[in-house]
C-alpha cells in the first residue's frame, strides 16, 4: 500500500502537468456570416458625415433607413465593451455639415434629409442602455475636460452636451 500511494500520485500529477502544458485555445469566433458590428457601424458613419446617407427622400421619412441604423446601432450596444461605447458616442455628437458654399435654403433642407437629431437621439439611447464599467468614469471625465469653458465652441463644449443627454 506505501509504494501503491506515491505511484498513483506520481501518475495524478503528470497528468496535471500534461494538461497544464498543452496549449488551449479558446478563440471566440465569429460567423463569418455576420459582418462585424462595429465595423458596419464605422463604414455607415463615413458614409452618412459624407452626405450620402439621407433620412428624408421625395419629402418622405426613410423608415427603413431608420431602422437598419436603429439596428446597427442595436448589435453595437449589445456587445456591451468600452469601444463600442466609444463607436456609439462618435455616432452622437455626429454632426454632417454641407460641404461648399450654399444659401441656407440649401442648408436646411441638408439638415432636413440628413436629420442628424435623430441619429444622435438614437445613438444617446442605445449607449445608455450599456453597462460596462468604463463606460460611466469615462463619461463622467468628458465633463470636467479643460476646454468646456472656452468663449469658442470646441470639441469638449460638444462632447460636455452629448454626456449630459446620455446621462
Amino acid at each position: 500500500m506505501s509504494l501503491t500511494l506515491p505511484i498513483l500520485l506520481l501518475a495524478a500529477t503528470t497528468s496535471i502537468v500534461a494538461a497544464e502544458t498543452v496549449p488551449v485555445t479558446l478563440a471566440i469566433t465569429q460567423d463569418p456570416e455576420q459582418p462585424d458590428s462595429g465595423a458596419e457601424l464605422q463604414a455607415w458613419l463615413r458614409e452618412y458625415l459624407g452626405g450620402a446617407i439621407r433620412f428624408q427622400k421625395e419629402g418622405r421619412t426613410d423608415t427603413d433607413a431608420i431602422a437598419l441604423l436603429d439596428q446597427r446601432l442595436a448589435n453595437v450596444a449589445q456587445q456591451n465593451t468600452f469601444t463600442g461605447a466609444q463607436l456609439l458616442f462618435e455616432v452622437a455628437t455626429a454632426n454632417p455639415e454641407l460641404a461648399g458654399a450654399s444659401s441656407s435654403t440649401e442648408a436646411v433642407d441638408f439638415q432636413r434629409e440628413m436629420q442628424p437629431w435623430r441619429v444622435q437621439g438614437m445613438a444617446q439611447r442605445h449607449l445608455r442602455d450599456m453597462t460596462d464599467k468604463s463606460i460611466l468614469p469615462w463619461l463622467l471625465a468628458k465633463l470636467r475636460a479643460k476646454g468646456i469653458r472656452a468663449q469658442e465652441k470646441n470639441q469638449d463644449q460638444i462632447h460636455a452636451i452629448a454626456v449630459l443627454r446620455i446621462l
